[in-house]
């Protein structure tokens, strides 16, 4: 996120803070939508900005988030998102690649820090990562259930339908499950065990990779 998109979003977290609980709930929901939308970080929070000061000046008013913006808040939404410059298709594959970069990094980090505890534990060379299917596909598991619960969240979070997040969580599972079952040895087979130098500088790469799409896409 680029210098202005995060000044812009402290001042908006600043000015969230006159609203009352109610309002502030309202807005919150808005704002998680807002983050699904086909438009730029900079441009959600422009339309973050416009919104709380809409919604500060009807509660000087007296009036209720329903009043100011109407009951369906994501047609609201909808509308207001539309009339904000467009990511092309391009733009758009980059900020998902992008959003899924710093899970990536972490899922690293993470292996990494318990497969070098587990290498000292059982003596072994823990400058050296052993890294099996069954973790690949723990890995990328992992990183596409949170994928889908956020997606899923930030789409529907004006309907309650919990269900399907479940439904979700729980197909994403029992792909891993079978793939443990249909995969024979993958627990053991090690697919590589790279030095845990580059372990290091895949992360640094991938969060360098990161930080210029980043700024590049605000």
């Amino acid at each position: 996120m680029s210098k202005r998109s995060k000044l812009l979003r402290e001042e908006n977290n600043e000015s969230e803070k006159k609203l009352s609980k109610e309002t502030n709930d309202v807005l919150t929901d808005i704002v998680v939508y807002i983050r699904n939308g086909n438009i730029s970080d900079y441009s959600q929070e422009l339309v973050r900005r416009d919104i709380t000061q809409m919604l500060i000046d009807g509660e000087n008013r007296g009036l209720s988030a329903a009043e100011i913006v109407g009951e369906d808040y994501k047609a609201f939404c909808d509308a207001v998102i539309s009339e904000m410059p467009q990511l092309s298709p391009t733009q758009r594959v980059l900020t998902g690649i992008r959003d899924v970069l710093p899970a990536i990094c972490a899922g690293c980090a993470i292996w990494t820090v318990f497969s070098v505890i587990g290498q000292l534990i059982k003596g072994g060379d823990w400058t050296h990562v052993p890294l099996t299917v069954s973790e690949l596909i723990t890995g990328v598991c992992i990183v596409l259930m949170a994928v889908l619960i956020v997606v899923y969240i930030t789409k529907n979070v004006f309907a309650e339908r919990p269900m399907k997040i479940i439904l979700s969580v729980i197909a994403v599972l029992c792909i891993a499950a079978a793939a443990y079952l249909l995969i024979p040895n993958s627990t053991t087979a090690v697919l590589m065990s790279p030095h845990i130098a580059a372990i290091l500088a895949f992360i640094v790469v991938v969060y360098i990779i990161y930080r210029i799409l980043d700024e590049a896409l605000d």
